[in-house]
């Protein structure tokens, strides 16, 4: 089995119904984080299945409740980690993914990459598909990305979806 991880929230903004019910809104609220954080965990423990978590590559891995869970539950050897949205990563923070795509921290058994896929914006304007891995394709061969051949094969969905499919491939004959 092969779980992509859901992200585990820290709040949840319920609608306020003006009726004054405040302590019944704080108690959905925390049931639901408890209700996705316990659902989770139970995908983490589970030794039989894969994992995938995905990380905003704009946005600092150790503030990932789910990357918490994972390490809590030791579950890194059967983790694929895939940063999304790279697009957004500044200058500055490009060092910082890259480390971790090399495997300097962070450390996960199948290693991680990074990919940039459609925003809603260029969905919502019909950009196909084929035209959005030109983009990732072109994003990936500037001098940001570009200046680390040893990471190519970290770089994009296509190796990603090659990594999933000889990874659970492997478990699956393995079992």
């Amino acid at each position: 089995m092969f779980y992509d991880l859901p992200g585990c929230i820290n709040v949840y903004d319920m609608p306020k119904s003006g009726d004054g019910r405040a302590t019944q809104r704080q108690e959905q609220e925390e049931d639901l984080i408890e209700m996705i954080t316990s659902t989770v965990t139970s995908y983490i423990r589970d030794e039989q299945c894969l994992l995938l978590l995905a990380c905003s590559a704009d946005q600092d891995v150790e503030n990932s409740l789910t990357m918490s869970l994972v390490k809590r539950n030791n579950a890194e050897d059967r983790c694929i980690g895939v940063f999304t949205k790279v697009d957004l990563v500044i200058d500055t923070r490009v060092q910082t993914v890259q480390d971790i795509l090399k495997g300097h921290r962070y450390l996960f058994g199948r290693g991680w990459y990074v990919t940039k896929l459609r925003s809603q914006q260029e969905s919502d304007a019909g950009v196909s598909f084929d035209d959005a891995k030109e983009r990732e394709r072109e994003l990936f061969a500037t001098a940001l990305w570009a200046g680390t051949p040893s990471l190519t094969e970290r770089h994009g969905m296509s190796n990603l979806q090659d990594e999933i499919a000889g990874s659970l491939h492997n478990h699956i004959v393995s079992e």
